[in-house]
């Protein structure tokens, strides 16, 4: 069993020498996903739309009236409803194609961080895209897909809220009124009626989302071991740890709290230092599933070179990466 205390400590030694790395690295993650979605905001002309209806709102100076806004609801809420979706569609497939592959490759980084005794040259963080991309495309993108199906309820539960609200939008927009909340009322019983499957669909959506946790570090171990199998192992991995991750996290809520008192500059840190903490859980959970007879090293992109000098009792364990007949291809 690992404690969050040890594995915090154990990822704050990692990070001797090498804190310089880590944050660029995350800096470059953090700007890619921030840049991909004023890409896709500014080229799909998205964010003009949301700017205009703040406009209408907030910067009218009291000159529009109410009727006036409830008139331009149903016009503004069609816009806003495409605009959401085209750019939830495009930044999806983006995300798909580089944003999740580049996670992987940020992960392997602070893998191998672990297990090198030097830390891992920079060129790493890219290594994954030159000759794993479609294998690591293919296995984020099983992951995804079992998360929506599982998610289901949640994304349905979403939609009727979105068309519930549209549709009194639209009536508010016609008869200058916004509808009262009658719960006889069929858009009101739809709206309800998506609000209680969003959040029952946030019960398998998470339990899922943490059952997959470990697959991306999976993928970065061996890229080669499989959609199918790689996302079989997490959740072997993940299968009585899932509330120990929630903790995890968790524990991290008052480093978090605090950089926004530093205007996010702290997040300079505290990111590197949950990727390198993220990294320890999955080396502990690697070591057990492999005790535990669920993979073995090998599968898991670790090759056995020559033998150490002495007796076969001499030999260091299976699981342990650090042993130096022990190697894995992706450690640069």
């Amino acid at each position: 069993m690992w404690r969050n205390p040890e594995l915090r400590a154990d990822a704050r030694f990692h990070l001797k020498g090498s804190w310089s790395y880590a944050i660029v690295i995350c800096l470059i993650a953090s700007l890619i996903a921030s840049t991909i979605q004023s890409l896709v905001g500014t080229i799909l002309g998205t964010s003009a739309v949301f700017t205009s209806f703040y406009d209408l709102l907030y910067r009218t100076g009291g000159q529009v009236s109410e009727g006036e806004i409830l008139r331009n609801l149903p016009i503004y809420a069609e816009k806003i409803t495409m605009a959401a979706i085209v750019s939830g569609i495009v930044t999806l497939v983006l995300s798909v194609f580089f944003t999740l592959p580049f996670a992987v490759s940020v992960n392997n980084w602070f893998v191998r961080n672990r297990e090198t005794p030097a830390y891992p040259p920079f060129s790493m963080v890219f290594s994954h895209f030159s000759c794993n991309y479609g294998r690591l495309v293919t296995g984020r993108l099983w992951e995804g897909l079992w998360t929506v199906i599982w998610g289901s309820p949640y994304y349905v539960g979403s939609a009727m809220i979105a068309i519930s609200s549209l549709q009194m939008m639209t009536q508010a927009g016609t008869t200058g009124t916004i509808p009262n909340p009658e719960l006889s009322s069929p858009l009101w019983m739809l709206y309800l009626s998506g609000v209680a499957l969003l959040l029952l669909g946030l019960i398998p959506w998470i339990n899922r989302s943490l059952a997959y946790a470990m697959n991306a570090f999976i993928l970065a171990d061996n890229p080669g071991i499989g959609h199918r199998r790689s996302l079989q192992i997490s959740k072997r991995m993940m299968k009585g740890n899932k509330l120990h991750l929630i903790g995890l996290n968790l524990s991290f809520l008052g480093w978090i709290l605090l950089s926004l008192l530093t205007c996010g500059i702290g997040m300079l840190f505290v990111t590197p230092y949950m990727n390198q903490t993220m990294a320890e859980l999955y080396a502990k959970l690697r070591s057990a599933a492999v005790y535990r007879g669920d993979t073995t090293m090998e599968e898991l992109g670790f090759v056995l070179s020559a033998p150490m000098p002495g007796s076969p009792g001499t030999q260091p364990p299976v699981t342990d990466p650090y042993a130096p007949n022990w190697q894995n291809p992706y450690n640069g």
